[in-house]
C-alpha cells in the first residue's frame, strides 16, 4: 500500500514505472511474435555454399570442349590392373568358399583363411586350391583362423 500512496504523491516515480512496463510488454510481443512467424528448420536441413559471385556457370563452348577430350594418360588402366595382378593375383577367384573353408584376402598379397574344421586337410585343400590357380603359394602371407565353437 505505501507505493500506492507513493505513486500518487509523486508523479515521476508513476510516469517511470509505466514507461518501464509497456517496454516489457512492447518487448515480449515482439520476440513472441517473431518466433512464431519463422518456424525453425529441421535438425536435418543443410544448407548449401554459397554460389558464386556472377551467379552463372560457364560450360566450355564445342571447340573448347575437342581440345580436353583425349588428354588423359592412356595407359592409366593397364597399369592399374599390371598392379592389381602383382598384388592381388586370386583377385578374379576370391573370395572362395567350400564346406572347409573361406579365403579372401586381407592386404596385397596376404590371405586369411576361416577353417571350419579341425583337420589340418584345410590348409592342404588351401595349398592346393592356391597352386590349382597358377599362383603359388609362397608367394602369399596366409593366416589361418577357426571358427570352431
Amino acid at each position: 500500500m505505501a507505493v500506492f500512496k507513493s505513486l500518487k504523491t509523486n508523479p515521476k516515480i508513476l510516469i517511470t514505472s509505466t514507461l518501464v512496463l509497456a517496454v516489457i510488454i512492447s518487448a515480449l510481443i515482439y520476440f513472441f511474435s517473431r518466433s512464431q512467424s519463422q518456424p525453425k528448420p529441421p535438425a536435418s536441413t543443410f544448407s548449401l555454399p554459397p554460389s558464386p559471385a556472377s551467379g552463372h556457370f560457364v560450360l566450355p563452348s564445342p571447340d573448347q570442349a575437342k581440345d580436353v577430350q583425349g588428354k588423359g594418360d592412356p595407359t592409366y588402366y593397364e597399369e592399374i590392373n599390371r598392379l592389381q595382378q602383382k598384388n592381388y593375383p586370386l583377385k578374379d577367384v576370391l573370395p572362395y568358399k567350400t564346406d572347409q573353408f573361406i579365403i579372401k584376402y586381407t592386404a596385397p598379397l596376404t590371405l586369411q583363411v576361416t577353417v571350419f574344421s579341425a583337420t589340418d586337410s584345410a590348409k592342404t585343400a588351401v595349398d592346393a586350391w592356391i597352386k590349382s590357380q597358377k599362383v603359388d603359394p609362397q608367394t602369399h602371407k596366409i593366416f589361418y583362423h577357426s571358427l570352431l565353437y
